[in-house]
């Protein structure tokens, strides 16, 4: 998938997950970024980090996995 389409992607899936958590009375309330930003993901991995982690595996990421770091890396921003 490239990058536009992951963003529409994202974008999509955030706006549902947050909609139907907010319509859920017994949901734990979301996380005040998550609500004030409308997005569920974190922020996106550095060019170097998809390097990096390349190297570790001694091999290039998929294509797609790529550009899904590009929008979100899975993991809290430092």
């Amino acid at each position: 998938m490239d990058r536009v389409r992951w963003r529409e992607f994202l974008e999509l899936w955030s706006t549902e997950w947050i909609t139907a958590r907010r319509a859920d009375p017994s949901a734990v309330p979301l996380d005040p970024e998550v609500a004030r930003s409308g997005w569920l993901g974190f922020s996106p991995a550095t060019e170097a980090e998809v390097a990096a982690a390349e190297a570790r595996l001694g091999r290039p990421l998929p294509p797609s996995l790529r550009e899904f770091l590009c929008w979100t890396a899975g993991r809290p921003s430092r």
